[in-house]
C-alpha cells in the first residue's frame, strides 16, 4: 500500500517500512529503496541518502529553534 503523509508522527506510527520519493515536478522523479522508518525518516530530513549518494535537498530540515 502506497500512503502519502505529511505528519511524521503518523507516518512512524503507520509504517512498517519508507520509500522516499523525490524529483522536479514534470521533469524527473526517483524513488528510494524501502528503509525500516527511522532510517526513512532521517534520510528525507538529512535531504541526503548515503546508500545511493543522492542529495535531494539543498539543506537539511531542523526543527530546532535557533536561540540568538
Amino acid at each position: 500500500m502506497v500512503c502519502v503523509e505529511h505528519d511524521l508522527a503518523m507516518l512512524d506510527f503507520l509504517s512498517d517500512s519508507i520509500c522516499v520519493f523525490y524529483g522536479s515536478p514534470g521533469i524527473f522523479g526517483c524513488v528510494t529503496s524501502p528503509r525500516t522508518v527511522k532510517q526513512g525518516i532521517n534520510i528525507f530530513l538529512q535531504g541526503y541518502d548515503p546508500v545511493e549518494n543522492v542529495t535531494f535537498m539543498d539543506k537539511p530540515i531542523d526543527f530546532r529553534a535557533e536561540i540568538s
